[in-house]
Formats: C-alpha cells, structure tokens, sequence
C-alpha cells in the first residue's frame, strides 16, 4: 500500500481555524506545518478589538449597571467622569474621537477597522487605532496612571475602563448595597474612589489629600 506523501494531504487529518491551517501526516517528519499568513492579515490588537466590540454591542443599554469614576488628566486642567465598565474585555482603554480631539492627542497607530451596533441602521464604531500615553489621576487614588487608548469614533462615553485596565493597573471593585468603589493597596496604603453615576460631577476631586472644588 502506497504510503501517503505531501501530495495527499487532502485525504490527511485537516486541523484548521480561520487563521492557520494545519494537515499532519504521522509517517512524514516535518509534515505539521502552519500555512503562511495572509498579506492583508489584520493586526492582532485590532482583531481582538473588534471581536469583544461586536460581543458588547450585542448587550442592551441596561444590561450592566453604569458606574462612573472622576478623572484628571496629568498636568492638566480636564476633568471628567469615566466608564467603569466590567462587561468590556478589549486588552485596551476606550476613548472616543471627540475625547482625543479636544485634548489633542496624537496617534500611534492608524486602523480603519469598522465595528457594528446594536441600533438598527447603525453605521458602527469606526476604530480610529491607537493613541499615544496618556497619564491622569483618579479621585481620591493618589497615583498617576499611564494607557495608550484606543480611539473609535462614536464612543458613548469619553473614557472607558474595562476589566483589562482593573487588572493591569490592580484596582478593584468594591460594592455594597449603598456604594461602589474603586479600591488600590491594602492596610494603611489602601486608597478607594466611591464611583458615581452619569449625573454625577467630577467635583469635588481629591488629589493626594487635597481637595480641589
């Protein structure tokens, strides 16, 4: 019986996703080979981007409970109020165009990945790509925290903070039936920042042990 070769790969065991193709023949050394990758293959941050972008858009507005934190950016006069939102798994902090623009960020990376919506009609989020380091302070946290956002046109809120940035940055969420809260270090080092909601202000903010009105 004539023993199968790199010819008869199709009649082998085809091991496959929708990036690398596998075929593997027991009998041949070397034959478990991944297949090139496609010239317009698109980067890997923005493949994750849209993956977890399209999961979320699929959520109704009240399908997580909107919490907000109070920020400022570094050495500068912006403040505001940010989305704390554990239902974004994008391996990046949001920020919407209109944010970018108004601080006069610049990019790092150009995409022109486009996501869809959940409204009918919708033309989706256009991802802009990725920004460059921004630092800021969130209230009451006494630290200066650093992102490269990624920038997507027709972003609801300014500033988004998925479950990435809490880990990364090792914040996490306290809550009770009265409040939620932003928690960092533990003991004497513990700082919280109570969370508030879409109505809220970004005032009174408190900046290592100062408060600014």
């Amino acid at each position: 019986m004539k023993k199968p070769g790199y010819k008869d790969n199709d009649n082998l065991m085809n091991v496959s996703n929708p990036r690398n193709v596998r075929y593997f023949n027991p009998e041949i050394m070397g034959s478990l080979k991944p297949q090139n990758k496609l010239e317009e293959e698109m980067r890997s941050w923005e493949e994750e981007l849209i993956l977890n972008l399209n999961s979320m858009s699929k959520e109704g507005k009240d399908d997580r409970r909107t919490s907000y934190v109070k920020y400022k950016l570094f050495k500068r006069d912006i403040y505001g109020l940010a989305l704390v939102d554990t239902g974004n798994l994008v391996k990046g902090t949001l920020v919407s165009k209109e944010f970018w623009d108004m601080i006069g960020g610049k990019m790092l990376e150009k995409s022109n990945a486009r996501v869809g919506t959940a409204e009918k009609g919708g033309k989706g989020l256009r991802v802009i790509g990725k920004g460059e380091k921004i630092k800021f302070y969130l209230d009451g946290l006494d630290r200066i925290f650093e992102v490269e956002p990624i920038v997507i046109e027709g972003l609801n809120h300014a500033v988004n903070f998925g479950m990435e940035f809490l880990l990364q940055q090792e914040v996490s969420i306290s809550c009770s039936e009265q409040e939620a809260k932003l928690v960092t270090g533990s003991g004497r080092q513990e700082r919280l920042s109570r969370l508030c909601s879409v109505t809220g202000s970004p005032f009174p903010f408190m900046n290592k042990g100062k408060r600014l009105d």
